[in-house]
């Protein structure tokens, strides 16, 4: 057997155009996409992060330089407790079929780096979960309960049954469901069942909500003033934010942000976004993968999502979803009659470097969302 090398990754052309066509094909959100699609994804998730250390990526690397393995750690600043400490999320473990025998040299190279670091596992899968629990590494859930469940408001189900149909290889009943009467009768049919679970409407005072263009200094304001209520949490200063939402280019989505304001004070932000059409994402699948405000303005956080909705809808979206939530944001949002759907496992798990913060990780409360990880980019 070839001898393989376990090395940290330099990003460099090189080293992206082996990492890219392992992820074309073994993720199915990479498979259109091109090599210069794929660098710019890298440096901007990577290279141009503002939280970016040294050790965020390794490769396994055969004699002749050829790369067979590949596992990423996107960096990220944390607040736990009263401490900001270095982190990473996991992001895209994958092995070509020749060396899969080498596949735990990267996850246990993880699980070394995580020794001295706080790792995150943000969309974790059945492997991983399964490999963590069997190894007894320490890696262990986000105190959040139901935290596996995903809310949805389905906009416009009729859209949703052709995308299924489609999806599960019924093309010419799919195709059936688009003309006219049946269009119009699948989509009375489709509504009836979900009357009453078609909208999100909090009542409340209305306030001022605008579309972002840059996180300037009032953002930083915004964190220092309100970040000792967040327990556990990602670090929302203007760096970061413009980073995550604005500038980090995505696979699955295009992101917007949306700010609220009462008398011309910034109160809170809330981050969208829409999914590509295609796989696994119906046309018109919008996602709320970020919500920071005053704790104490619940008024904030209903008119954000009030906003975000109509948003939605007013672009012809099909479905209206929100997902790694905190407790509290999960016990507004049930007021509207979501649909819930459970997942089978539990996509977020941490690891802390230390018993100190392990232990303020059990104690304080967490408000997770799609910025702390890769489940948005």
């Amino acid at each position: 057997m070839s001898r393989i090398t376990l090395r940290e990754a330099r990003f460099d052309e090189r080293d992206l155009l082996g990492i890219w066509h392992l992820c074309k094909q073994h993720f199915q959100k990479y498979e259109a996409c091109t090599f210069d699609e794929f660098q710019n994804f890298c440096r901007g998730v990577w290279l141009n992060n503002p939280a970016r250390t040294p050790e965020h990526g390794w490769v396994l690397e055969n004699p002749s330089g050829e790369i067979g393995g590949f596992q990423g750690l996107i960096p990220i600043k944390m607040k736990v407790g009263d401490r900001e400490v270095c982190a990473g999320a996991g992001h895209s473990w994958v092995v070509s079929p020749e060396c899969r025998v080498h596949s735990l040299l990267l996850f246990k190279k993880v699980l070394s780096w995580s020794d001295r670091h706080f790792l995150l596992i943000t969309a974790a899968g059945e492997v991983v979960v399964a490999i963590g629990s069997k190894l007894n590494c320490g890696i262990t859930k986000i105190p959040v309960r139901d935290f596996n469940q995903q809310f949805v408001w389905l906009i416009r189900p009729d859209v949703i049954l052709q995308w299924a149909l489609n999806w599960n290889g019924y093309t010419r009943l799919a195709k059936l469901v688009r003309f006219f009467p049946v269009a119009q009768m699948v989509t009375n049919f489709t509504r009836i069942p979900c009357a009453g679970r078609l909208g999100l409407r909090f009542r409340c005072p209305r306030l001022s909500v605008e579309q972002v263009s840059v996180f300037g200094d009032e953002f930083d304001e915004l964190w220092e003033s309100n970040k000792h209520s967040y327990g556990v949490t990602a670090v929302r200063d203007k760096a970061s934010l413009n980073w995550r939402h604005l500038a980090a280019p995505s696979v699955t989505g295009r992101t917007v942000v949306f700010e609220c304001r009462d008398e011309g004070k910034l109160c809170g932000f809330l981050a969208l976004q829409h999914r590509i059409e295609g796989g696994r994402f119906p046309p018109g699948h919008y996602v709320v993968t970020d919500v920071f405000y005053d704790r104490r303005r619940q008024d904030v956080l209903y008119n954000l999502m009030n906003f975000a909705f109509d948003f939605s809808k007013a672009r012809g979206g099909s479905i209206f979803q929100v997902s790694n939530m905190s407790q509290e944001l999960a016990q507004a949002l049930r007021s509207q009659q979501p649909y819930i759907r459970t997942l089978k496992i539990w996509l977020y798990w941490y690891k802390a470097p230390s018993a100190e913060l392990a232990a303020l990780c059990q104690r304080e409360i967490w408000w997770p969302s799609g910025s702390d990880g890769e489940s948005s980019i």
